[in-house]
């Protein structure tokens, strides 16, 4: 099934326009023809089934046949993420939407390599929403992630909602400490955030700051993972718990 992106106002109709990126996409790459089968997602939840009415040069209409509305899990899914460096936050994010993460946050660590400057945040934001919708569109997320910018630990942590809670990947071989897993499975919460520090790790200071907020050191096993790897293992795990009290929990 093909899948584009179309926002709610643009597809409210029987009949709509793919925007002019989808356009090429579905005549040089797809090779889409009158009466082919594809799907729209609105980015509020809205799932429509449709099939290609009419294709011209710049153009393709798409008449809409049945809509939906996708589910949202009890429990969502978050992702704080220290400042990597592009390649690997460009993955961990795109990997983060395709399982379930409708909140991204990057974090300005102590440790973290990478640093933005003021008059680079606009573009990156822009390069990185692409992305997303990107994302969005490979695993059928009808729900479009909130990505924030970048932001100091400590700041972000203070203003977090009492009624998320965050689970933290910590290195401190001295600290007795549940998995993730473990951790999650206790506890019941509006969303969960999965946060991840830099490829150094957390400053003891980081860490102190974040167990002062609530937020719950785990572990994700024995081997010591790179940070986008470790986002992506803790979002696994939180993302399959969540699918879990979705199916089995009224």
């Amino acid at each position: 099934m093909h899948r584009f992106f179309l926002p709610p106002e643009a597809c409210a109709q029987e009949f709509c326009r793919l925007s002019e990126p989808d356009v090429r996409h579905a005549q040089q790459v797809l090779r889409l023809k009158p009466g082919d089968s594809v799907q729209i997602i609105d980015g509020q939840g809205g799932v429509l089934e449709g099939r290609t009415e009419e294709i011209q040069r710049r153009s393709v209409t798409i008449q809409v046949t049945q809509r939906r509305v996708q589910q949202r899990p009890q429990q969502r899914l978050g992702l704080a993420l220290a400042l990597l460096k592009p390649k690997a936050l460009d993955m961990a994010m795109q990997k983060a939407v395709e399982l379930g993460a409708e909140q991204i946050w990057l974090l300005q660590c102590d440790r973290s390599v990478a640093r933005w400057h003021s008059g680079e945040v606009k573009a990156k934001m822009q390069k990185w929403e692409t992305h997303l919708m990107e994302a969005m569109k490979q695993c059928g997320q009808a729900w479009k992630p909130s990505l924030h910018a970048p932001e100091p630990l400590a700041s972000w942590i203070q203003a977090f909602p009492s009624t998320h809670r965050v689970f933290y990947g910590d290195l401190d071989e001295g600290m007795e400490k549940p998995t993730l897993l473990e951790a999650a499975f206790e506890q019941t919460y509006e969303l969960g955030c999965w946060c991840v520090g830099p490829e150094g790790d957390f400053t003891p200071e980081e860490r102190t700051l974040l167990r002062q907020k609530g937020a719950r050191p785990c572990s994700l096993g024995d081997l010591v993972l790179r940070s986008e790897t470790a986002a992506l293992s803790g979002l696994s795990v939180l993302s399959q718990l969540a699918y879990r009290r979705t199916q089995h929990e009224p």
